[in-house]
């Protein structure tokens, strides 16, 4: 190869990363702004993680040990169809971290985040829905939809006791995304991890429009979730 060829080559190759750099530049963190003095005292947590008593691949204490780590005040595990984990008094502090139980249940219109509840709770034939969602409000929890519009997207907008939804949820982010931003973001992760992951989330305009909807019959909650797993299985498990 001449030299002319390689020096071709090699802005070519200085150009992309230059371009793809810029445009992860615009993902990263904004600085951290000085705390608002209106009196309210605000946790920082993480909700909706699965552990090994569902399809995660942590205990429970990984996971507390993460949070932890991260400074977390809360977090909140999810796991599919059961609540064993409080059975086997997981919930509490570890460390400075308090973990919260809540269940992901999984419906015939979707999967539904109940929490606050404190036992297990599942729907009852096909005509059950109703009657799961009055159960959870009755004990004192609200209804959370999971990912309305990712994987397993919810069916049925109709049922009055939703209280909230998933505006965003980390899990459907990163999979509704094209090869070359998934390539961009390996490539830049390295060095600039948040914002590499900043830019595989979008602008939920569906949930947003969802959660305008829901708004107009009464209190709607909105959050953010992780959806975390601990594992990504692009090759088996």
């Amino acid at each position: 190869m001449s030299s002319q060829r390689v020096s071709w080559s090699l802005g070519l190759a200085g150009f992309f990363l230059l371009i793809t750099g810029f445009d992860i530049q615009q993902d990263l963190p904004w600085p951290g702004d000085n705390p608002v003095k209106d009196g309210v005292y605000r946790y920082t947590g993480v909700i909706h993680v699965h552990s090994k008593y569902s399809d995660g691949s942590g205990s429970i204490e990984d996971i507390a040990d993460a949070a932890d780590k991260a400074l977390l005040d809360f977090v909140i595990l999810t796991d599919h169809s059961t609540m064993q984990s409080s059975l086997d008094g997981k919930a509490g502090y570890y460390e400075n971290t308090l973990v919260i139980i809540g269940e992901e249940v999984n419906t015939s219109v979707g999967h539904l985040l109940a929490l606050g509840v404190g036992r297990h709770v599942e729907q009852d034939g096909q005509e059950g829905l109703p009657a799961l969602m009055d159960t959870v409000r009755s004990s004192g929890g609200i209804n959370i939809i999971a990912h309305p519009f990712g994987r397993r997207p919810w069916e049925d907008w109709s049922l009055e006791a939703i209280d909230g939804l998933e505006i965003l949820n980390a899990d459907s982010e990163w999979r509704n995304d094209n090869p070359w931003e998934w390539f961009r973001a390996m490539l830049w992760y390295p060095l600039f991890p948040q914002a590499a992951l900043n830019s595989l989330v979008d602008r939920p305009e569906q949930s947003l429009n969802q959660l305008d909807e829901l708004s107009r019959r009464g209190h709607a909650v909105a959050i953010g979730s992780a959806d975390a797993h601990a594992r990504i299985p692009l090759w088996g498990d």
